[in-house]
């Protein structure tokens, strides 16, 4: 990305608004625990608003939640969005294994360490389960490493190794239906493909893990097209794979003074160069909707 690409991501911005929750599938019990990555800490407040729609949808789609720290610095409080907006816009395959194996939700630093229990305060990004506990967390320089914001949270989701990714997975096998995992395994018909990718949404972990296996040409491919669709049909305006809860995101990209984060000195800076501009069903990042 070159420089004027990166000044965009740190200062550009807009308004379009979302709320709201998405459809939910079979019942399940939620993400399940990685044994050995955390300690169960004290019990926390029942979680409200943004957090609590977040936790829904990762116990109906069988999702971890990755708790992005809205930054105390005020000159850096806008960059996180602007990251996760830009990497959306042009989702690559990881972009896409991303987002569609986990939920994102920006919270204020305050409702993070008091909403998800064993939080470390250093951490920029933290990792939690359905119960609300942390299980692992990192920080994360956006100053300097805003372009590996993909592969680092992708490496944060999954584990080394991707050893979490794979309890997931097999979790998922354990409680989706047999006539569905049946279709995963063969992938071999437009039956098969059409089964599994109406089911997409509830076992993308899995989908994600068996796409990263040592596989033949034809199934791979069928593995990335399912997960792709299923990211291309989800809203842009909805909370889902394409929006993180707590976002607020314009239509249209480029430079522009439209980011409500941004101080006020930051804002003066902003000039309309042109040299930004993103293609069709490009966003910008406006504010957080955390209060």
């Amino acid at each position: 990305m070159d420089t004027n690409r990166r000044a965009f991501l740190i200062q550009g911005g807009a308004t379009f608004g979302v709320i709201g929750l998405g459809y939910l599938l079979w019942d399940s019990a939620g993400s399940p625990e990685v044994p050995g990555d955390a300690k169960r800490p004290p019990v926390s407040k029942p979680p409200t608003g943004l957090l609590a729609e977040a936790l829904a949808r990762m116990k109906a789609e069988n999702k971890p939640g990755v708790a992005i720290r809205i930054p105390v610095e005020p000159k850096m409080r806008h960059v996180p969005g602007h990251c996760i907006v830009e990497s959306l816009n042009r989702p690559d395959a990881n972009a896409i294994r991303l987002y569609a194996q986990s939920v994102f939700v920006c919270l204020e630093s305050a409702v993070l360490q008091e909403q998800i229990r064993g939080a470390d305060p250093a951490d920029s990004a933290v990792l939690f389960d359905s119960t609300l506990r942390a299980v692992a967390g990192i920080p994360f320089n956006y100053g300097t490493d805003w372009d590996r914001f993909v592969p680092v949270l992708l490496e944060l989701v999954q584990g080394k190794g991707d050893e979490r990714l794979r309890s997931r997975a097999e979790s998922i096998r354990r409680s989706a239906p047999a006539p569905v995992m049946d279709a995963v395994d063969r992938l071999d018909s437009a039956g098969d493909r059409a089964t599994v990718a109406a089911h997409a949404a509830k076992i993308a972990p899995l989908l994600v893990y068996e796409d990263l296996q040592p596989t033949n040409e034809i199934r791979k491919k069928a593995l990335s097209q399912i997960l792709r669709g299923y990211f291309d049909s989800t809203s842009a305006t909805v909370p889902g794979p394409k929006l993180p809860y707590g976002v607020k995101a314009s239509p249209g990209g480029g430079c522009g003074d439209g980011c409500e984060e941004r101080s006020e000195a930051q804002r003066e800076m902003v000039v309309e160069c042109g040299m930004a501009m993103m293609g069709p069903g490009a966003r910008s990042f406006a504010r957080y909707l955390t209060s």
